[in-house]
């Protein structure tokens, strides 16, 4: 049985757009802002754990929304940046805890397994694009 075969698949284009540095930083920018869109949804979606149970924070507490969530400031703080997240200051403490706080992680790539296999899978659907789009046949 003879195979012949009429077409033919070129890299040169691909290859180009991934020698560039700037496809890594792409990347990196695409993941990064990903991960701060999930943390945020994560945020409001009320999966921060644990719940606030010191009633001192209850009764200052502005709303009844789920944790970290009380004035917004921290989610609408939540950016990419090509080197990673940022977020305000006070954000710190909650993801490290302290003596009077416990840990409550709200970037969604460390906080729930689940979250991060969304967002690789997201990742990876992008880069599937990007390949397609630039290993064209002729």
């Amino acid at each position: 049985m003879e195979i012949k075969v009429n077409k033919y698949i070129y890299f040169d284009k691909l290859v180009k757009k991934l020698e560039n540095t700037g496809t890594r930083d792409n990347i990196r920018s695409v993941l990064n802002k990903k991960i701060a869109s999930a943390s945020k949804r994560y945020i409001k979606s009320g999966k921060v754990t644990p719940p606030i149970t010191n009633p001192a924070t209850l009764r200052q507490r502005k709303g009844d929304g789920p944790p970290l969530l009380d004035t917004g400031k921290l989610v609408d703080s939540i950016r990419a940046t090509k080197k990673g997240i940022t977020y305000v200051g006070y954000g710190g403490y909650h993801r490290t805890g302290t003596e009077y706080m416990p840990k409550r992680e709200f970037i969604a790539w460390y906080a729930d397994e689940g979250e991060k296999n969304k967002i690789i899978s997201n990742v990876k659907r992008d880069l599937s694009k990007l390949l397609k789009e630039n290993l064209r046949k002729k």
